[in-house]
């Protein structure tokens, strides 16, 4: 009997144990769900970046619509993707031609009109403010109507000549005579600055110009090839196309 009553008295311990740990268990779950519902129905909407720049440049604007994200340059939608959230995190596939995948750690305040997305890669975070919509952000500068000369010799771009884009910072290039460049890129990236320097030369078939340059502690080239629409005194405008996308680039002699 005595035996009997211990091993009654260690399972009815085990019983209670397993009972706590179950329970603790669907608490946790619970939740995680809730906290999963909470984060995807506050994410819903338009976000514009915290550190927008008044003066200028280029403006992002990203959009969770439920199911899938779009990222806006301007008034204009350039990426897109599907995304996925679990508990406080926020998985995006699908971003861009290559397909890359980001995982964020998501944190909403005031009221839901307030997003800090934590990226989990890199450790930086990007604060939001809720917007209605791409019409809230400023107009993205317009590219000046550039000449395009009839004749086109090398001498037309010897000099110095700059180029900014927000996410890039700022590329100086300048040709000499020869056919020669050197490149100075600069900026700020998460409140640090940045500074690289490259070398190579250019050639002009054409219409289309390809540089090839040689940056400062790589081992190989960077190859680029672009159509030049348009030549002055102050601008040089190229378009280039990678995959589906084209853009301009801009260059003004310093």
């Amino acid at each position: 009997m005595e035996l009997l009553r211990k091993l009654s008295l260690k399972s009815l311990i085990m019983m209670f144990a397993a009972l706590a740990i179950s329970t603790f268990t669907a608490c946790s779950s619970d939740d995680d769900d809730d906290l999963t519902q909470q984060i995807a129905n506050g994410i819903i909407g338009y976000w514009q970046p915290v550190d927008l720049d008044p003066d200028g440049g280029t403006y992002y604007l990203v959009h969770f619509d439920g199911k899938k994200y779009y990222g806006y340059e301007g008034n204009i939608q350039f990426e897109g993707g599907t995304y996925t959230i679990s508990g406080d995190m926020i998985t995006v596939t699908g971003i861009g031609a290559d397909e890359d995948s980001w995982t964020w750690k998501v944190t909403l305040s005031d009221n839901n009109n307030r997003l800090k997305l934590y990226d989990m890669e890199y450790q930086e975070s990007i604060e939001y403010v809720r917007v209605n919509g791409p019409s809230d952000l400023p107009e993205t500068p317009e590219i000046p109507d550039v000449p395009m000369p009839d004749h086109i010799n090398i001498s037309d771009f010897v000099g110095t000549w700059t180029y900014t884009d927000d996410a890039e910072g700022t590329l100086d290039i300048t040709f000499d005579a020869n056919g020669n460049i050197s490149l100075h890129q600069y900026g700020m990236e998460s409140g640090h600055p940045f500074s690289f320097h490259g070398t190579g030369t250019f050639t002009l078939v054409g219409t289309k110009i390809t540089t090839r340059v040689l940056w400062e502690g790589e081992t190989e080239e960077e190859v680029e090839t672009g159509t030049l629409i348009g030549l002055s005194q102050k601008y040089i405008l190229i378009r280039y196309q990678e995959g589906d996308s084209i853009f301009d680039q801009l260059f003004t002699r310093k």
